[in-house]
């Protein structure tokens, strides 16, 4: 499948309202189905659309940040006036990582108040900084003083990271027969423990994320016979 972008305009003229985005997409069918499609097939185009930079050389503050919120790391809510760091892109990676290997995301991607972005989060991952909890203007929607769940979120709770994995990984890897064996298991709740630290000092840098058991053992033994197939089949 590939889209057709269109410009739309009202029939009256008059400007669109601020709520109705100015551009359309148009699926295209390009008669061959996604199934279909080898790896040889794939010519994956990246695009930033102008928001990469780099912490070294461009200072962008935490308020400033425009990753989706189901990706984005806590400290650009709870710390917007600091300026954006590599362990920012740490924690985006990681929700990456687990819908690569997944069929569910680990937090919402559905398009919701950032606030239920970080409820999920401490239901996943525990408690977050108690400077950050004190702050946070919609923890009365959610929990309450003591860090319980309020009566009406408790049906809504998201699970914690293990029983997450097990909905949103393993579930439907079983399904085709690929489910992780318990020690891969094991080592990718690791690697998405220490990559989802609520403080960004305490998260892997991306030269440890390549050195940690699940990486060495598993993903980058799986890049590299990707690799060669697609050199096979070229």
């Amino acid at each position: 499948m590939a889209s057709l972008r269109q410009s739309l305009s009202p029939d009256d003229g008059e400007p669109l309202p601020p709520n109705v985005p100015a551009k359309s997409v148009v699926p295209l069918f390009l008669g061959k189905y996604a199934e279909e499609f080898s790896l040889s097939d794939a010519h994956p185009l990246l695009s930033d659309l102008g928001e990469a930079f780099s912490p070294a050389a461009e200072f962008r503050l935490g308020q400033d940040c425009h990753t989706p919120p189901s990706f984005r790391a806590p400290e650009a809510k709870f710390e917007p006036h600091t300026p954006l760091a590599y362990p920012s892109d740490i924690w985006s990676l990681a929700p990456a990582i687990w819908e690569i290997v997944g069929m569910k995301a680990i937090f919402s991607t559905d398009f919701v108040h950032e606030d239920e972005i970080v409820s999920q989060s401490i239901d996943v991952l525990g408690p977050m900084p108690s400077g950050w909890w004190r702050q946070w203007e919609g923890q009365s929607r959610f929990f309450n003083e003591e860090g319980s769940p309020t009566e009406s979120y408790r049906e809504n709770r998201w699970p914690p990271l293990q029983d997450s994995f097990e909905v949103g990984v393993q579930k439907w890897r079983r399904k085709v027969g690929d489910e992780f064996e318990e020690n891969e298991k094991a080592a990718f709740l690791d690697l998405m423990r220490q990559m989802l630290s609520f403080g960004p000092k305490e998260r892997l840098t991306a030269e440890e994320v390549l050195k940690l058991e699940w990486m060495v053992k598993w993903a980058l033994p799986d890049y590299e016979r990707s690799l060669n197939y697609s050199l096979g089949n070229a």
